[in-house]
């Protein structure tokens, strides 16, 4: 019996219909995987470094060699070296070859201070910016520090941009431990997303004596954020006292200045209501930790801008049982944004 016109024009419709979805199904797997394939290529980059960056939130580096003799009189340095941009306001308004000379400009004058500790702020390990040009790393080359750490606040990076850097603390004395201050996020998504600005603390060995020094770099964005890190800062030297470990230094860019110093940081919450006191005078009042300047006498105590300074926002603080201040420089350079800041500390007995 022979198949009838009709049945066979079906079967050869069904295997048309069957090809053409066959085809289509092709089609929309192919379309699927390189939507995927750029997907990949787009935010799988992003994903490996934010998932990566709890890893390399602080790291500590050391050379062998003899350790120096505990002194009696510890030079601290602190700096905001502004990611080797010099005065320009953007980061991208030059190449990176202007920055690796800077940086080295800067790793020279920090070398000639003579410092026993030095605290750097906005300092890059890997930026697109900067070339991918690891700043920590080259100073602590050219300045011959035998130890450093390095703390990260922003890590993130795409499949043709990288942004890693943070604050760094180099040191003639071992670095014997150091850890994150997690200072509260300005907001949470933009924590999630590229990280947030974090404190550096380091135990450091001088001798048979132990110190700590933090390095900070608080929010420029809003007093209340300023006010919510001191609070932490508060609790977090408290801690760090019952703990026996009073010997402390805390120091760097606090975008603060005293409430009644010239051209003062305005106390207004975001909903713009006055504070009682600005996160300076709340560290200052309630920390137990002396500052230097202990007050701001004149123009040669500004540090930022470092082209025209009008204030003074860059600071060192300590417990005044384990140190006190003989010397206060600010020194003129517009190898940055600001200026950097040299005392030193005689350590008390």
């Amino acid at each position: 019996m022979t198949e009838s016109v009709p049945d066979r024009e079906s079967s050869e419709n069904e295997r048309s219909q069957l090809a053409d979805s066959s085809v289509r199904s092709r089609k929309r797997i192919r379309r699927l995987l390189v939507v995927g394939s750029l997907l990949i290529l787009l935010f799988g980059p992003y994903l490996f470094y934010r998932a990566t960056s709890f890893g390399e939130r602080v790291r500590v580096f050391s050379e062998d060699g003899p350790v120096a003799v505990a002194p009696e009189t510890l030079r601290v340095m602190i700096w905001n070296i502004a990611h080797g941009r010099g005065v320009e306001d953007s980061n991208w308004s030059e190449t990176a070859e202007p920055k690796v000379d800077r940086i080295l400009e800067i790793a020279e004058l920090i070398k000639q201070q003579d410092a026993d500790v030095v605290i750097l702020n906005e300092v890059d390990y890997a930026a697109t910016w900067s070339g991918n040009f690891d700043q920590a790393a080259a100073i602590a080359d050219v300045t011959g520090y035998p130890y450093y750490a390095r703390q990260t606040n922003l890590d993130f990076g795409f499949l043709v941009g990288r942004f890693k850097f943070g604050n760094v603390i180099l040191s003639r004395y071992p670095i014997v431990a150091a850890e994150a201050l997690d200072l509260p996020a300005f907001v949470a998504w933009e924590d999630w997303l590229v990280g947030r600005k974090r404190g550096l603390l380091c135990d450091i060995q001088l001798g048979e004596q132990q110190i700590v020094v933090a390095g900070l770099h608080l929010e420029a964005r809003g007093e209340p954020s300023r006010i919510a890190s001191v609070k932490y800062l508060i609790e977090r030297i408290q801690q760090l006292r019952s703990d026996g470990r009073s010997s402390l230094i805390l120091a760097g860019d606090l975008n603060t200045t005293p409430s009644h110093a010239p051209n003062r940081k305005r106390k207004y919450t975001a909903e713009g209501y006055r504070l009682p006191k600005n996160s300076f005078d709340k560290l200052a009042e309630e920390s137990g930790l002396t500052h230097v300047p202990a007050k701001i006498a004149d123009a040669s105590q500004f540090t930022f801008p470092s082209t025209a300074p009008r204030s003074a926002i860059d600071w060192v603080f300590f417990d005044d049982a384990s140190f006190k201040a003989t010397s206060h420089r600010v020194l003129q350079s517009e190898l940055s944004d600001h200026l950097p800041v040299v005392v030193d500390l005689q350590i008390r007995k």
